[in-house]
């Protein structure tokens, strides 16, 4: 940052903080980014360039199963009785390569302990043992400023102009990585100022455009249109006919529990793990253990507020039979009438049926028999309250109206409560999509035919 331009914003912060003085001494100052150039940490802005300059806990989900944090490398693990480094991700192919050469045994991978995990924040835990492990998966309770957002990255090196009105000291820093951003930001005081030494370029992902930004307003806009249009892109493996109405898609590709279609991203604070998929590809699909208590679950649930129609469809492989109701897919907790685990479910009950709970209920007709994959859809149309189910394509059942739940009265529901996948379950689940609309029969066959997405 040249001489002149430093002493503009220094001062800018000089006579804005003289004039906010006796309003702010004890409060947060609240900067409304579209007339200064200054910023604070209470700045939309702000926010945003946190969430984007996180620590990427997902590169190695395939290797520790969560999106609470990562195992930071090199690390040695313990894969079938072999013992390999990790050194860089480029290594986690090591542990699938040694999984190929035993596709019929019960793979494993620990960790040689102590190791130290990283969270999105770039705290560091050190971790002596699979208990402690599990414990920091189950917590997971990093306070995080939001999502993680993945739409842009931006063009280092930054300069970055902070000033302390407690103690009117003004600071010039150079910003070479995320690292560097985001602990700039995170650790910001209420008393602290800052500004961006414009221009600088936002690589927008995935289509890889650098574009230039010249201050606050083109940056907030920048950014916003990247995250309009990251999460309106079509995922992986999906044909663009079958893109219309999705609203949330989880491949497990490589063993990621991102939404890569939304923001309803996954956290798995328990054991369940990555496995084969129904095409053989090995961490493209999430294991689960009802032994364990096991499962997979998102807070971000608004996309699923207000439907008037919706369709759930995924792949699911069972294994030993509980004798009780098994969740695939759900919102919110708590069976209830008729037939339904919280304000609508996809699972196995009654021999073992595939039963869609939303205000009533429709089954499959066969039972589902161990270790076989099926595709199960379900669909809901406000219109008459039509709910239908299908096996493998062919449709099972239709039902039309709400259940008669007897002296319960009728079923009530509402747009509260998390996303669940496979708790209670014994078995694998993989592809799973959400739709704000009704998928036709033709759309459904079409889900069925897709090729295992591993992407």
């Amino acid at each position: 940052m040249n001489n002149f331009k430093k002493l503009q914003l220094l001062l800018l912060c000089a006579l804005f903080v003289g004039l906010l003085f006796a309003a702010c001494q004890n409060d947060d100052v609240d900067i409304n980014d579209q007339d200064t150039k200054l910023l604070t940490r209470n700045s939309p802005l702000t926010n945003l360039l946190q969430r984007a300059s996180m620590y990427d806990t997902t590169l190695d989900n395939a290797i520790d199963s969560t999106s609470c944090f990562s195992v930071k490398l090199p690390v040695q693990v313990d894969v079938n009785g072999q013992l390999v480094t990790l050194s860089s991700p480029s290594d986690y192919h090591l542990v699938a390569d040694i999984f190929l050469q035993f596709p019929n045994a019960d793979n494993y991978m620990g960790y040689q302990y102590p190791i130290t995990v990283i969270y999105s924040n770039y705290d560091e835990a050190v971790v002596n043992n699979s208990d402690e492990l599990n414990s920091l998966r189950q917590e997971c309770g990093v306070t995080l400023p939001g999502e993680p957002i993945y739409c842009f990255a931006i063009s280092y090196p930054i300069q970055v102009f902070g000033y302390d009105s407690n103690f009117q000291l003004a600071h010039t820093y150079t910003v070479t990585n995320n690292t560097a951003l985001f602990l700039l930001l995170y650790n910001l005081e209420a008393n602290e100022f800052y500004a961006i030494d414009y221009p600088i370029s936002i690589m927008i992902n995935p289509v890889g455009e650098s574009v230039p930004v010249n201050s606050n307003m083109e940056l907030m806009a920048v950014l916003n249109t990247a995250i309009i249009n990251c999460s309106g892109t079509t995922p992986p493996c999906i044909p663009t006919n079958l893109n219309d109405g999705l609203i949330v898609y989880y491949s497990f590709g490589n063993g990621s529990l991102l939404d890569s279609k939304g923001g309803a991203h996954l956290t798995n604070t328990t054991t369940a793990h990555f496995a084969a998929d129904r095409g053989g590809n090995l961490n493209c699909a999430y294991e689960f253990d009802a032994a364990t208590g096991t499962f997979l679950s998102a807070t971000n649930t608004t996309a699923l507020n207000g439907l008037t129609q919706m369709s759930v469809s995924l792949w699911y492989q069972p294994g030993v039979d509980q004798s009780e109701y098994e969740l695939l897919i759900g919102r919110d907790t708590g069976m209830h009438c008729p037939d339904t685990n919280g304000q609508w479910s996809v699972g196995l009950y009654d021999l073992r049926r595939a039963v869609f709970g939303y205000k009533n209920s429709v089954w499959q007709v066969n039972g589902s028999q161990e270790n076989i994959w099926y595709h199960v859809t379900a669909t809901y149309n406000q219109v008459n309250n039509t709910i239908k189910i299908y096996t493998n394509g062919v449709l099972d059942e239709t039902a039309t109206g709400i259940a008669n739940c007897g002296t319960a009265g009728p079923p009530t529901v509402q747009d509260i409560g998390d996303l669940f996948i496979g708790k209670n379950f014994t078995g694998k689940i993989d592809d799973v999509a959400i739709y704000n609309r009704e998928l036709n029969a033709a759309e459904v066959t079409q889900l069925y035919g897709l090729q295992p997405c591993c992407q």
